[in-house]
């Protein structure tokens, strides 16, 4: 079970961190589940080491990819293309290198993250009704020995001596 963080946005400009494990390739929260097995997640160094990071939307159920430098990046409109963009914030900024990347959420509409948690959770309860329920041993030696003195007792009874 790996402890990952996640930034999980309850709206376009609304989010909150949160701490969570990695079961089985699925990230679960309150009534949601997302899958992260695929997905390749951000670094983040710290004090203590290296921690990944999985950027969550209520309505998706994978997480963000990030594109970086990707020709495929959307540009507001006036805008004429990325080096115009990294040319600007070189400017602002005075940092050399300036790298642009687009986050991209892929949406299904077909599964929802609560539709994926459900689902889980019924898959995981049909899996257990297979399983037959078993005595605790202790329980099962209780009534061998009882059986035991039983079958010792009827054989004496027969005329059996030992």
């Amino acid at each position: 079970m790996l402890k990952t963080k996640a930034l999980y946005f309850h709206t376009e400009n609304e989010a909150e961190f949160i701490d969570r494990p990695i079961i089985d390739g699925f990230i679960d929260y309150q009534d949601k589940s997302w899958f992260v097995e695929k997905t390749k997640p951000i670094i983040i160094h710290g004090k203590f080491g290296k921690q990944s990071l999985y950027l969550l939307k209520w309505d998706t159920p994978y997480p963000a990819e990030i594109n970086p430098d990707s020709n495929d990046i959307k540009l507001p409109s006036g805008v004429d293309g990325l080096k115009e963009i990294k040319k600007k914030m070189q400017e602002l900024t005075g940092i050399e290198k300036v790298a642009v990347a687009q986050i991209v959420f892929t949406q299904d509409k077909k599964i929802s993250p609560e539709m994926l948690k459900k689902t889980m959770r019924l898959s995981i309860l049909g899996n257990m009704l297979k399983i037959k329920k078993q005595a605790p041993s202790v329980i099962l030696l209780i009534i061998g020995v009882i059986i035991g003195v039983a079958v010792m007792f009827g054989i004496q009874l027969m005329g059996f001596r030992f």
